[in-house]
């Protein structure tokens, strides 16, 4: 009995040992793998703050020179070094302190000799990543992932081999007319933007799964983190991700990168005959006078403050929508995880980055951007005055004190393809207005009644001057460009910012019918922009298939771009009724922005009980004119 009890006993304590390695083991690995996660989420987050950045840098003027920067393995390398992801305290820093031995308590600790020990594609040479493009699509095949991926975009085969080893931003990339899961309209009638569901993140730019206009730049990885205790090169942890840049055209009815206080204008009136209808985006957003938003959300990159009595979509928010607690309770009682007001922070694996070039934006480059990894370059991509296809130069004016056009350089497309420049000379080839073919010709000067000297624009004589130069159709020539050159005529004067009484401007004529530009209309000048009569105001039939509402009336996508704009050119103040979408360049964040503060021909504001404006977000990719303003979305998502 003795030796029997003695066996059962050894027994028990042996069982209960084994248990205890067993619960220790157990626990051990739970705690590699939460460390694990941990440097994991650092490196993801990591990812989408500098993604955007390495992007822009692919696109820069001689980048291709110092192309190595902005590979993908330097970024995964700057990635995983800003996350702390190899040690959490640096044995130099512990040296630095005089520690010479200690134990971490950062099970997860370990060297990482390159990025590619850690990440590599889910097909594909090491050192890459699987490209979101057709030239990769075998991976849309594979069993693994099949039906979990984006579709992916045609591009030249040298932009899909370079989009492996470099995080490619481009025109040339569209969507592909044999992948079409995640495109709502056709492909080929809208290969570069696209109407597509909004991802399930809480930056409520719009509500996950809402349609928006956007095209998705994606690329695929795998992070491995872990070591078998036997040494072999077995990770314990593997996952796979999607990393993606959505380039979301400016379509909200008010956006801005600044400060912006929306429901009262600077004056202290309220917002009267005003409706919005869509959401509202700005770095900081104020809110005030009550203000109510009927649908779409407020948003702000890293701010957000809140009138007494504001409503979004019928709900009553305040300042304490992000606090502990209302955040959660909003999240719960909403029909998704998006809540009416949202912050950039709210989700720390999403970026928005607005692509603002400020003043440059209104004034083209003095050359062409060269030597780029990507095929496009950062000015072309982001300043409007680059992207227009015609331009007006003034190079020559009266005097330093006058700065009236007296020869000006024209640019336009030809119906071949080329690129024609004429000059225009008052006293040689540019008749005024009432000398034989001066109305014929769609530029001429004008004192305003202000007492400003201008170029006036007529819009509605473009097409025929045009057609007679043998210039093409308007679906091409379909965006204009106003700038000044100094470097011929030392009394040509660059115009400030606010301008000054003596420097030149532009006024719009003869610009109601617009319906000849069937794909829209443009401009960008860096003078001060008046618009002396109705601007658009001739309705156009719906293009087919563009998703539009049925029999709602269609004008050509339009827009105006200049640093100061003024409605009319007398010193009278007349009605303003406004249509569309208003959004800013304006930069800095201690003086608010108010986008409904309309100005006359002086500098006085119109009152708002004679501003009228009907602002709405644009529904599809038929909308969008020839040139706008441009937002990156950047996420990283699980491919579980």
């Amino acid at each position: 009995m003795v030796a029997v009890l003695a066996v059962m006993i050894t027994f028990s304590l042996a069982i209960a040992f084994s248990h205890s390695i067993d619960s220790q083991d157990f626990q051990s690995r739970a705690q590699v793998r939460a460390d694990f996660a941990q440097k994991e989420d650092a490196v993801l987050r990591s990812l989408v703050s500098i993604l955007p950045n390495k992007a822009i840098g692919a696109m820069q003027d001689g980048s291709n020179s110092q192309s190595a920067n902005f590979s993908w393995s330097t970024i995964f390398a700057e990635a995983i070094d800003m996350a702390s992801a190899e040690q959490a305290v640096d044995a130099v820093l512990m040296a630095d302190f005089g520690i010479s031995e200690f134990v971490s308590g950062n099970s997860g600790d370990h060297v990482v000799s390159n990025s590619s020990s850690m990440v590599s594609p889910l097909i594909g040479q090491v050192g890459a990543v699987t490209s979101g493009t057709v030239g990769d699509q075998a991976v849309m095949f594979d069993s693994r992932f099949s039906g979990k991926m984006p579709d992916p975009l045609e591009a030249p085969s040298g932009v899909m081999s370079a989009d492996r080893t470099f995080p490619i931003i481009s025109p040339q990339k569209v969507f592909s007319s044999s992948w079409t899961n995640d495109a709502q309209l056709s492909t080929t009638q809208f290969p570069l933007y696209n109407r597509i569901a909004y991802p399930n993140i809480r930056f409520g730019f719009k509500q996950p799964g809402q349609a928006f206009i956007a095209k998705r730049n994606w690329w695929a990885f795998s992070i491995r983190f872990g070591q078998s205790a036997s040494g072999l090169d077995q990770p314990l942890m593997t996952r796979n991700y999607v990393l993606s840049i959505y380039e979301l055209p400016s379509q909200q009815p008010i956006e801005a990168e600044t400060f912006m206080s929306v429901g009262r204008h600077a004056n202290g009136e309220v917002w009267t005959n005003s409706d919005v209808d869509g959401g509202i985006t700005a770095g900081i957003l104020k809110t005030d006078a009550s203000f109510d938003l009927l649908t779409g959300n407020l948003t702000g990159r890293t701010g957000v403050d809140l009138g007494v009595g504001t409503t979004v979509r019928g709900q009553a928010v305040s300042n304490n929508f992000d606090a502990m607690g209302v955040r959660e309770a909003a999240h719960a009682g909403a029909s998704n995880d998006t809540g009416a007001v949202s912050l950039a922070g709210n989700s720390g694996r999403v970026a928005f980055v607005p692509i603002n070039r400020g003043l440059d934006f209104y004034t083209a480059s003095a050359s062409a951007d060269s030597n780029m990894i990507s095929p496009t370059g950062w000015n072309e991509y982001s300043r409007g005055a680059d992207q227009c296809e015609m331009k007006i130069i003034i190079d020559e004016v009266e005097s330093t004190d006058n700065q009236t056009p007296t020869r000006i350089r024209w640019e336009y497309k030809t119906s071949g393809g080329g690129t024609m420049t004429s000059i225009l000379e008052r006293g040689v080839n540019w008749p005024y207005l009432n000398d034989v073919a001066g109305d014929l010709v769609p530029f001429q000067t004008e004192h305003l009644e202000n007492g400003r000297d201008a170029l006036v624009v007529h819009l509605e004589r473009m097409r025929s001057y045009l057609t007679a130069l043998g210039g093409a159709d308007a679906t091409v020539n379909n965006s204009l460009l106003v700038n000044v050159d100094t470097s011929v005529d030392p009394d040509v004067k660059m115009p400030e910012f606010p301008t000054e009484s003596h420097d030149v401007c532009l006024v719009l004529r003869d610009c109601a019918d617009l319906s000849a530009y069937t794909d829209g209309f443009s401009l960008v000048t860096n003078l001060r922009l008046y618009v002396a009569e109705d601007f658009n105001t001739t309705a156009i039939t719906q293009p087919a298939n563009s998703g539009l509402t049925p029999g709602e009336e269609f004008f050509p996508a339009t827009s105006l771009f200049a640093p100061e704009k003024r409605y009319g050119t007398t010193l009278k103040t007349r009605p303003v009724e406004y249509r569309g979408q208003v959004a800013s360049l304006a930069e800095g964040d201690l003086t608010a922005l108010h986008p409904l503060d309309f100005r006359i021909g002086t500098y006085d504001t119109v009152s708002s009980s004679l501003i009228t404006t009907d602002l709405r977000e644009l529904t599809s990719p038929a909308e969008l004119p020839p040139i706008h303003l441009m937002n990156w979305l950047i996420t990283v998502e699980e491919i579980r």
